[in-house]
């Protein structure tokens, strides 16, 4: 449900890769965001007055020792983010500050480690795990098409699974992904018009993302009548 979402305020393809759009975005995981809401509720309660009908609630969770219960629960996330604090001894912004940094630190391990397992991350499996600044800076038409070119997201041949066209319709080379093109014969002289080398899907420079994803662009609709040809 977070993908779909993701990939509809930001115009993308469905089949856009999740966790190497969450590396460019710096967005958690669903589940990291509600265990933080869990926690912080935690110690809004454990801190709160002792005659609150939810305070007694947990007080005596904390006395079962049951592991079933939403303190138990809590006691799991704690456990699982490594939170070496406790709740009930800290301020509001001392906990919350502790809890994001473990949150955000588990979910840049989560991502980074599946990132490195999908070719279509790897133009940004070794970025800073934040927003970028050309989402924030950029009109949204923009930030898509950078998108769609830093996560190998164009239509070009390489960039999809199962289609039939199996080398490059251009020079007939058995590489067919956006590298291939900025070197391929027929379209290298445009990247050197452009300026676009393969180091540039790497970089985090907002004029030189522009001029990738533009000759991303241009490249695809190239390809796309000499593929209809092959096919």
């Amino acid at each position: 449900m977070q993908k779909k979402v993701l990939t509809e305020v930001l115009e993308l393809p469905v089949t856009t890769p999740y966790y190497p759009l969450l590396m460019e975005t710096g967005i958690w995981p669903i589940r990291h965001r509600i265990a933080y809401k869990k926690l912080m509720l935690y110690h809004n309660i454990i801190k709160s007055d002792e005659k609150r009908v939810i305070k007694k609630i947990l007080q005596e969770q904390i006395k079962l020792e049951r592991n079933t219960t939403w303190y138990a629960s809590v006691m799991r996330e704690i456990n699982k983010y490594q939170i070496k604090i406790k709740a009930e001894e800290v301020l509001k912004s001392v906990w919350k500050k502790n809890v994001k940094d473990s949150i955000r630190k588990e979910a840049e391990r989560e991502i980074r480690k599946t990132c490195s397992d999908m070719t279509k991350a790897r133009n940004v499996m070794y970025n800073s795990y934040e927003r970028k600044k050309y989402i924030e800076q950029l009109p949204l038409h923009t930030v898509k098409n950078i998108l769609k070119t830093r996560l190998h997201m164009n239509t070009l041949p390489g960039n999809y699974k199962g289609t039939s066209v199996k080398r490059c319709p251009l020079c007939n080379s058995d590489k067919i992904n956006l590298e291939h093109f900025i070197q391929c014969k027929v379209t290298k002289r445009l990247a050197n018009l452009w300026n676009v080398k393969k180091s540039s899907l790497d970089c985090d420079d907002i004029p030189t993302l522009i001029r990738v994803s533009q000759f991303a662009i241009i490249v695809s609709q190239i390809v796309e009548p000499a593929m209809k040809i092959q096919k």
